[in-house]
């Protein structure tokens, strides 16, 4: 097997943040390894599409510490990831549950 291209080599994984449902008017922070990626007030839900927004962050190999805050409900929930190649996560918001997430290696698909 050849070894990787320099351009490989630099490449750090990206980790792509999809806010998906139940998010309603809400101010959103999302902070990776402690830095804010994210911080949005009205992030609204679009209900045809089952996503508010989505984004990429670059991350280094290893261990990603993922958080997201509602701070004006009170919400927050965080995430400890194993990256080491595109990691998809798609982040929602339960009146029962808090903030969820799912995550997969192959892009959420939105209509």
């Amino acid at each position: 097997m050849p070894g990787l291209t320099a351009l490989e080599e630099a490449r750090t994984p990206e980790l792509h943040i999809a806010l998906q449902d139940g998010f309603d008017h809400d101010t959103v922070v999302v902070r990776v390894n402690g830095q804010d990626v994210f911080n949005t007030p009205d992030v609204t839900t679009r209900l045809q599409l089952g996503v508010a927004r989505a984004f990429v962050v670059d991350v280094p190999e290893g261990l990603t510490d993922l958080q997201i805050v509602l701070p004006l409900k009170n919400v927050s929930e965080s995430l400890r990831l194993q990256v080491s190649k595109p990691l998809h996560v798609g982040l929602s918001v339960s009146r029962d549950s808090g903030v969820t997430h799912r995550l997969s290696s192959e892009p959420f698909g939105y209509l």
